[in-house]
């Protein structure tokens, strides 16, 4: 027989009478909380300033085990935990405060959105495809590459020779998608012979030993979509969707693996950080954040976390920097090498109405599209967690970032989420 679970839904939605707004800056918005049927639950109300932005939902939740607090808490502008610091103390019972804190800062990216040139219209599509270069690659200037020495002592399965069956692998895991500037597809390797896979393996364990990146594996056709419900007359409601060689990417798969492989065995990335490692994928973050929230739930303590989203997370990379981090846990010589020329250099050209854009270089991010840019940006985000303090846990998943603390005292998380906060942004 199949088991159905039916949801209550408590909504706080402006214009509602029946409900306190507390939102000046405009109409509309509001929130939602979803409970099961079977549980018992009621509104709560707040008495905060009128001339507060910040839109709130409370309610308690009555089990026949134990009663609780859910907040849900919208802060346009920012959240100011001091204004609802009153309502907090006199709560009783555990609660779970969530939200959107829509924080800004120059670390997460600003908002852009000029028009498409200058706040005038353009309509020739020569000049719209080049606009479009410009602005994906106005951020990358151009700088010499720091001297790096990648031939000390390195874990030897890390440069370990080429095997066909890891090629036929990579070949097997190719997706059918669209191919790149060199217009070779997947299906063009999946019909090889064994002899023309073994040229190519030859051709790999050169690439390799030379730390040589063909230039067509460096250049990427961007093809800008635009975003659903956007203003498609602002450049920033377009989508960069980079094309790149599928040669490129079967050798790339067979990196990836060797990498992922070893920072795992070796635990060298710490164990909340989740996304494009083996064991380690969405599940396995949401089991983990789970876990604290019901620590603090039996322990009755408060638990507060707070969501960093990092706006061109690919784009914000150093590359050097990534490099010497790679060298921290022996990730050396020729791996660590092509990963570096492969970065550097890189080249683009946009497809606007069916033609291409001149060429333009990119000397700073990770390339779109690339299937080693996912490990590349987990070796880069794993030293995030030397910026949390004492008491504060983090997980990390890909760029999203999820700061969160639990302690019988409010006053103690704040300053702590506080103090976090404030080495990120250094």
């Amino acid at each position: 027989m199949k088991h159905e679970t039916y949801w209550t839904i408590l909504p706080y939605a402006s214009g509602d009478p029946d409900n306190e707004i507390h939102r000046k800056d405009r109409d509309g918005g509001g929130l939602l909380i979803g409970i099961p049927e079977q549980l018992s639950a009621r509104l709560n109300r707040l008495n905060l300033p009128q001339n507060s932005d910040l839109e709130i939902l409370a309610i308690k939740v009555n089990t026949d085990a134990l009663s609780f607090y859910i907040i849900n808490i919208y802060a346009p502008t920012g959240f100011d935990i001091d204004i609802i610091r009153t309502f907090l103390d006199t709560l009783t019972e555990p609660s779970f405060t969530f939200g959107d804190f829509n924080l800004h800062h120059p670390l997460w990216g600003s908002n852009d959105s000029s028009r498409l040139v200058n706040n005038t219209y353009v309509t020739n599509p020569s000049k719209q495809r080049n606009f479009f270069a410009d602005f994906y690659a106005r951020s990358f200037s151009e700088h010499k590459p720091l001297p790096i020495q990648y031939t000390d002592d390195a874990e030897s399965s890390l440069n370990s020779n080429f095997h066909l069956q890891e090629l036929n692998l990579a070949i097997k895991n190719s997706k059918t998608t669209t191919p790149g500037p060199d217009n070779i597809p997947a299906t063009f390797f999946k019909k090889l012979n064994v002899n023309a896979r073994f040229y190519i393996l030859e051709q790999f364990q050169q690439i390799f030993d030379r730390m040589h990146v063909p230039k067509t594996w460096k250049h990427a056709i961007i093809i800008p979509i635009p975003k659903t419900n956007k203003d498609k007359l602002l450049i920033t409601s377009y989508r960069p969707i980079a094309l790149t060689s599928v040669f490129s990417k079967i050798f790339e798969r067979r990196i990836t693996k060797k990498i992922s492989n070893f920072l795992t065995t070796r635990k060298e990335i710490n164990l909340m950080q989740f996304g494009f490692l083996p064991y380690r994928d969405n599940r396995a973050a949401t089991y983990a954040l789970h876990s604290a929230i019901y620590k603090a739930r039996k322990e009755k303590k408060y638990f507060i976390g707070v969501s960093l989203d990092i706006q061109k997370a690919y784009d914000s990379v150093y590359v050097d920097g990534l490099i010497y981090k790679c060298l921290e846990p022996c990730i050396k010589r020729n791996i660590c090498g092509w990963i570096h020329h492969f970065l550097l250099q890189r080249t683009f050209q946009i497809r606007w109405r069916e033609t291409l854009s001149d060429i333009r270089y990119l000397n700073k991010g990770l390339p779109q599209d690339s299937v080693l840019s996912p490990i590349l940006f987990a070796i880069f985000m794993s030293d995030f967690f030397e910026t949390i303090e004492h008491d504060v846990e983090c997980l990390v998943f890909a760029d999203d970032i999820f700061i969160f603390c639990a302690h019988q005292s409010l006053e103690y998380i704040t300053k702590k989420l506080q103090k976090t906060n404030e080495n990120v942004y250094q």
